[in-house]
């Protein structure tokens, strides 16, 4: 995986996954590259060494793993999307949440928080 990461999906489903490319892409926020597990991209992203401009989560995974990812890449000023979080009123600064299910409207709103 030597290529540049714009925005890096963590997404178990396809279906969503394409969509949320989408999006991305119109916005010029590609490559986008697609990973089913916040284990596997934790891993991919320590061992690479890659930083993406974006990480979207929403996959299902462990808390501890998830608040893992998401305080290494804020560290690394990586723009966070965390999708359906459940992390309560541990909200953390500089990293947009929205919930399932969002719409066209909503996910356009939440990359125009990322980018703006």
């Amino acid at each position: 995986m030597n290529a540049i990461i714009g925005t890096l999906l963590i997404v178990e489903s396809f279906v969503e996954a394409d969509d949320l490319q989408d999006a991305f892409e119109q916005r010029r926020l590609g490559p986008v590259v697609h990973m089913r597990s916040v284990e596997t991209a934790r891993a991919m992203l320590q061992e690479t060494g890659r930083k993406p401009q974006i990480i979207v989560v929403g996959a299902a995974a462990d808390a501890v793993l998830v608040r893992a990812l998401i305080e290494e890449q804020n560290a690394l000023k990586v723009r966070l999307l965390i999708l359906n979080d459940d992390m309560g009123d541990e909200l953390t600064p500089g990293v947009i949440h929205l919930s399932r299910p969002y719409g066209e409207r909503e996910l356009s709103s939440a990359i125009d928080q990322l980018v703006g």
